[in-house]
């Protein structure tokens, strides 16, 4: 079947793009995830900080807990703090892990555009000069064409769960799950190669529907990764790097 034929076409790359990845110093881009993660483990835990207290705060307000004598009002505001700053690092755990995939994609897409030009330069000697505006465009099209997919994933993931009640059909939602997912991945870390064949968003999408399997192939491994319990999004980010090397190789070889 061609869906399975393009599905281990794409998983091929790999081995190619790990190769690539050593021989031509393509590891320097690794360097944008740790900073990434850095930023946004920071970020996420001054939000949490901040959410806590002002919580805090309205809840004091709102109660009359300010009034209460002063060491009971210290310990009831220091217990209330950490009840507090607790649930918010839970709900953001819980959100960051169902969006993790399309955060990544979204706050790496400079650094993906850059890295799909210069493996194309390296397979095919293709240079692109650096010009502001095309990499703002090239920027701007990765963060549309993310958003757009994490809407239209969520929206089949949704209906899939929904059909996971049904008796029987239930026992293959988790695996079409992880197909849809790895399909909307792939489809965004291959669609640079397509935005410089100066091909639309909605003739980019046609193309992934008739090679589904070459998506497919492509966000496997990432959508493996962010499955896995508390570092998944950490390690798929590093991962990304490699995966975007794939799907530009194999974006190659097939239309070339």
């Amino acid at each position: 079947m061609k869906f399975f034929r393009l599905l281990s076409f794409s998983l091929e790359k790999y081995g190619l793009a790990f190769s690539l990845l050593a021989k031509h110093h393509l590891w320097i881009y690794l360097l944008y995830p740790l900073v990434l993660n850095i930023l946004v483990f920071s970020g996420g835990m001054w939000l949490v900080s901040g959410l806590a207290e002002t919580s805090l705060f309205y809840i004091q307000d709102v109660f009359g807990l300010q009034n209460l004598a002063s060491e009971d009002a210290n310990l009831g505001h220091t217990i209330l703090y950490w009840l507090l700053w607790f649930v918010f690092k839970v709900l953001y755990f819980i959100l960051f892990a169902f969006l993790s995939g399309s955060i990544i994609l979204i706050l790496m897409s400079p650094a993906l555009a850059l890295l799909s030009e210069r493996t194309e330069k390296i397979l095919t000697g293709n240079d692109y000069p650096f010009v502001l505006t095309t990499f703002l465009r090239e920027t701007y099209r990765g963060i549309l064409l993310a958003i757009r997919n994490t809407f239209f994933q969520f929206a089949i993931m949704f209906a899939l769960f929904l059909l996971g009640f049904v008796p029987v059909l239930g026992l293959i939602i988790p695996l079409a799950l992880l197909v849809v997912s790895s399909y909307f991945y792939g489809f965004s870390f291959m669609d640079y190669y397509q935005e410089r064949r100066k091909l639309s968003i909605s003739e980019s999408v046609r193309f992934m529907r008739a090679n589904k399997g070459l998506a497919v192939g492509n966000g496997l491994p990432f959508a493996l990764l962010l499955l896995l319990p508390f570092f998944g999004s950490i390690v798929a980010s590093f991962f990304a790097v490699a995966t975007t090397i794939a799907g530009t190789i194999a974006m190659h070889e097939k239309l070339s």
